[in-house]
């Protein structure tokens, strides 16, 4: 019961996050499993190698990096929309006391 519990706190958590994030997360997940896929079960013998790792070992990591990129994309994105949604409140605010001091 607590499980389920926690399982919709974290669904409800993460439905907050923006969508290029959710979508980053999703991104991530996959490479790791790309990433556990490739070194677990691929064999890599004669294979070619640039800076001691194959080929499919570097796609792996790099889907994880876009991953990170997609996710902090999304989290400035909506950082950024909120600093300058919250400045122009601010503005009409102090605009709005500004005509009541006049009057």
């Amino acid at each position: 019961m607590a499980l389920m519990t926690r399982l919709e706190h974290v669904i409800d958590e993460a439905s907050r996050l923006p969508l290029v994030s959710r979508l980053g997360g999703v991104v991530i997940v996959t490479g790791i499993v790309l990433d556990t896929i490739v070194h677990v079960f691929l064999e890599h013998d004669g294979e070619a190698t640039i800076a001691g790792f194959s080929v499919p070992e570097h796609a792996a990591h790099l889907v994880v990096l876009v991953g990170m990129i997609l996710v902090i994309a999304g989290v400035m994105t909506y950082g950024a929309r909120m600093s300058r949604s919250s400045g122009v409140q601010s503005s009409s605010q102090s605009s709005k006391e500004r005509r009541n001091a006049l009057r």
